[in-house]
């Protein structure tokens, strides 16, 4: 018996090339013209036959098929089957034999998942697909010629979603497909590329972007988003008020769809996507986390402006002026905000789940998933033997081992190499000169240097680069036990120069040191980027927008600036002058010292050209050192984390006043009350801040102490 199906209760998903599956899970068919199965391998099928196909059964069963055209096999029951097309064709019929193949789809079809294997010419695959889109799943197009590029492949997936369109259409009962019902679906399919229909109420909306960009949209453009809540009237109301006054937002359908425009003026320093005001903005209006962003913006600030949004919110509908994104685009858009949140995790994943083991485990995970080989692991007394005394210094208290680990990217042919080396320490107390109690907390982000550098690396190599690329991840943990670095220990690096221990909190240069060294004299990289959360002073010299960066080239300084612009992630030169700034390291017992002698001469330059000083000043190479240690903060975390060490503070210091001057409850009461209506005043001059008693005045002696 036959099983059939309605054309338009199928799903079609076509792909190039073969994906392994197992048959009993997912069943297959193989077919093609008698001549073009004999030309296929083994090789060429066992990703989707093994483990349940042999070879003897698999040619076997080829010799039947071709040498009878128009029969078909099964080589696994129920699971497996092997067809070919009729030899003759008529004149008037196709020669693709499109119907010949339907007819044998619907007799050896097993499952509305099963893959069909379609060996053909590529000028024939086209006729093949729609044919067989009237009633089998995914197709895996395996072709003699050469396979389909993407386009192709989106080509043929807009024909079966036509065809699927007509289909779902003409087999819906006229008591649900009347005329009404066709006009609607008709205007639901005439809307823009990107965006999908969806109710406020149960998907909140907000649509931003430049003021010039929202007058360019026209109601059609939107109302999917916006029906049944918004009417057309409120909507051009709102476009008028946010047009008129860039920067400014309003509510279209309270707490459910917002309208806002991005400011108009940026400074040179700033990107032209102005994502940060875009984040803001985001974070401002946010509803849910399946909250729907409609940006309406230029093609070419899409990407900076996707990846900033993607810091807080959920599915992304670019609505562009100029044109639509490819599929190739959007795709790029996802990884990049996959990479984002990997290094996001990764970042703020505690120390005691994402410790040096953990952490390894996601650089094999990465790898696995980029089928690239596995990570080269150097670890623990391997370390010390292999001269890496600085890696090995800084985490040897640790309860995990520290390590070094490479992932390689090798392109075929490539004669360039990079090679972008990450500070990874998973958590900083330190180490012997410990940080103070505040500051302390949150220092399981200083690993975000490496997890920058994994997940770039996974989203370039994605994009299959044509050069080599390496990812070194630094990886320990700056803890305080027996074994932990002291001050005034020296430590002897992978360059072969000694440094001696002023400053234990010092240790990201020292792991760094080996890091880059490691990428030159064993990678062999000509242009080497580290990555770090290095000093508290970088936020002190660039901000916390921009990253603070230091270059021997003048080329790639350049270049680190404009792509920061472009993409969003800002970055700001600082003074490259060794011969001005790196006598602060001068030792009188080890080649030179690990922190500065004075903390107010260019302490983030510093910082980076120690590093530079185991590569050697004379470095042929191109080296970039970039310090994220205040951009890598989420900034309202920071503020946050801030006033509740604020309320803390004002609590704290209540205490002691009372304590201090034996109020009555009275005047205990009184001193609240005053203290909570000038907790911002508090806030903006706490050295000055005074108290009125009803009796005296009361100066709050110890907040001269913050």
């Amino acid at each position: 018996m036959v099983r059939t199906m309605s054309n338009a209760s199928v799903s079609i998903k076509f792909r190039a090339g073969l994906t392994p599956s197992d048959p009993e899970q997912q069943p297959v068919l193989i077919v093609g013209q008698a001549a073009h199965l004999g030309a296929l391998n083994w090789d060429d099928v066992r990703c989707k036959l093994e483990p349940r196909v042999t070879e003897e059964a698999w040619r076997r069963g080829l010799q039947c098929v071709t040498s009878s055209p128009g029969d078909s096999c099964e080589l696994w029951p129920r699971a497996v089957s092997l067809a070919s097309l009729p030899a003759r064709r008529s004149r008037h019929a196709a020669p693709a034999r499109n119907h010949a193949l339907a007819k044998i789809v619907r007799s050896t079809q097993r499952s509305t998942d099963e893959t069909i294997v379609l060996v053909c010419r590529k000028r024939d695959v086209l006729a093949n697909g729609e044919s067989e889109d009237e009633g089998i799943g995914p197709l895996d197009p395996a072709l003699c010629e050469n396979t389909l590029s993407a386009e192709e492949v989106q080509t043929l997936q807009d024909a079966a979603d036509a065809t699927r369109l007509a289909a779902r259409i003409t087999d819906t009962p006229a008591n649900i497909m009347n005329v009404d019902k066709f006009i609607e679906f008709a205007q639901c399919r005439t809307r823009p590329a990107g965006l999908t229909p969806s109710d406020p109420e149960q998907q909140p909306v907000l649509i931003v972007g430049q003021a010039a960009h929202l007058g360019a949209l026209n109601w059609d453009d939107v109302r999917c988003k916006l029906e049944p809540r918004v009417t057309e009237e409120a909507w051009r109301r709102g476009l008028q008020c946010v047009t008129s006054s860039p920067g400014d937002s309003c509510e279209l359908w309270p707490r459910a769809v917002s309208l806002a425009s991005l400011p108009a003026r940026r400074s040179r320093h700033a990107a032209p996507a102005r994502n940060h005001a875009l984040a803001k903005i985001v974070r401002s209006t946010q509803r849910s986390t399946d909250e729907t962003i409609v940006l309406v913006c230029r093609k070419r600030d899409v990407l900076a402006n996707g990846e900033s949004e993607d810091e807080g919110i959920g599915p992304l509908d670019p609505a562009l002026c100029e044109n639509t994104l490819s599929a190739e685009e959007v795709q790029t858009l996802q990884d990049a905000a996959d990479a984002t949140r990997l290094a996001a995790r990764i970042t703020d994943t505690p120390a005691n789940i994402m410790n040096v083991d953990k952490f390894i485990e996601e650089a094999f995970k990465v790898a696995k998933e980029l089928d690239i080989l596995e990570p080269t692991v150097i670890r623990g007394e391997e370390l010390k033997a292999r001269g890496m005394g600085g890696i090995y210094g800084v985490g040897r208290a640790a309860a995990c081992p520290p390590a070094l680990v490479t992932l390689s990217y090798m392109a075929p042919g490539a004669a360039d190499s990079v090679a972008w080396v990450g500070k990874g320490i998973v958590y900083d107390t330190g180490g012997l000169s410990i940080k103070a109690r505040t500051s302390m907390v949150g220092m399981k982000g200083d690993c975000g240097g490496a997890a920058a550098v994994l997940a770039a690396f996974a989203l370039a190599v994605k994009s299959k680069p044509t050069i080599n690329l390496h990812a070194v991840l630094c990886l320990a943990e700056n803890a305080v036990g027996p074994l932990a670095t002291r001050p005034d220990d020296i430590h002897t690096l992978y360059s072969g120069r000694t440094v001696e221990i002023n400053n234990t909190d010092a240790e990201g240069r020292l792991v760094l040191s080996d890091g880059v060294v490691y990428a030159s004299r064993d990678l062999k990289a000509d242009t080497i980027v580290d990555v770090a959360t290095l000093t508290g002073a970088q936020g002190t010299a660039t901000g916390k927008y921009h990253a603070g960066i230091v270059s021997n080239s003048a080329r790639l300084e350049a270049r680190c600036v404009a792509a920061g612009l472009r993409c969003g992630d800002l970055a700001h030169p600082l003074p490259f002058a060794p011969e001005l700034h790196f006598t602060e390291f001068t030792s009188c017992v080890a080649d030179m010292k690990n922190s500065v002698a004075d903390r107010n001469n260019a302490q983030p330059s510093c910082a980076g050209l120690f590093i530079l000083s185991h590569l050697g000043f004379d470095f042929p190479g191109s080296w970039l050192h970039i310090d994220m240690a205040a951009p890598a903060h989420c900034v309202y975390t920071m503020i946050d984390y801030f006033s509740k060490f604020l309320q803390y503070f004002v609590t704290t210091q209540l205490n002691i006043l009372f304590y201090r001057y034996k109020s009555t409850p009275e005047e205990e009461k009184s001193i609240k009350e005053r203290f909570a209506k000038n907790t911002k005043l508090v806030s903006q001059n706490l050295t000055n801040m005074v108290v009125k008693n009803t009796k005296q005045n009361i100066k709050l002696p110890h907040f001269n102490s913050i």
